[in-house]
């Protein structure tokens, strides 16, 4: 459960607008948010079937784009893997062997994390679309799209086996572990 000082105020859902949590306090509950979809990640499907180790495939995440040294770019590639990861889960998932109850705290904890991302930093994520001639920053959310790209593509070609959806959610996994790192490195330059 979540603590917070007098000082610090959570913004709910259906208020948006109305209360702010201060930038660490953001960063943090989004660090706290991405351990949890990765442990429902995990939760969903259990362990990996050896059945599917014949489709495992690399969808080479593109690395480079969790060493952002702005913090606005930062934000921006955050926003764009949660929304791909909410979307990739929010269509032909595998019937049957997924915990449903899972599924859906995942899907509601993406939507509340890309809510407060742009409730939290919003005015950062508005500079970064006004800088968007920043060659690096485009160059990275399109090797994102491409990315989630390879990944639909999988799927598709697959028939949305479960097979097919477990190697994607094994994917998933590495990308929340990036996904982490680039967190705890956005943390360290908010409190220096």
């Amino acid at each position: 459960m979540y603590s917070f000082t007098s000082k610090t105020s959570f913004t709910l859902g259906f208020l948006p607008q109305l209360i702010r949590i201060s930038s660490p306090d953001c960063s943090r509950l989004q660090q706290i948010k991405v351990n949890q979809s990765l442990h429902l990640l995990c939760r969903m499907g259990g362990e990996f079937p050896l059945s599917c180790l014949n489709d495992r495939t690399d969808f080479r995440i593109p690395r480079e784009i969790f060493t952002a040294r702005k913090k606005e770019d930062a934000l921006m590639i955050i926003h764009e893997l949660l929304h791909h990861i909410f979307q990739l889960f929010s269509k032909n998932l595998p019937q049957g062997p997924w915990n449903p109850s899972c599924i859906e705290k995942f899907q509601n904890g993406l939507h509340w994390q890309i809510e407060q991302l742009e409730t939290c930093f919003g005015g950062e994520m508005q500079q970064a679309t006004r800088d968007w001639k920043n060659g690096l920053l485009q160059n990275n959310i399109l090797k994102v799209k491409k990315y989630f790209q390879r990944i639909s593509h999988f799927l598709n070609e697959k028939n949305y086996s479960r097979c097919s959806w477990e190697t994607a959610r094994m994917e998933m996994r590495r990308c929340f572990l990036f996904l982490d790192h680039l967190l705890k490195k956005f943390r360290k330059k908010l409190y220096m």
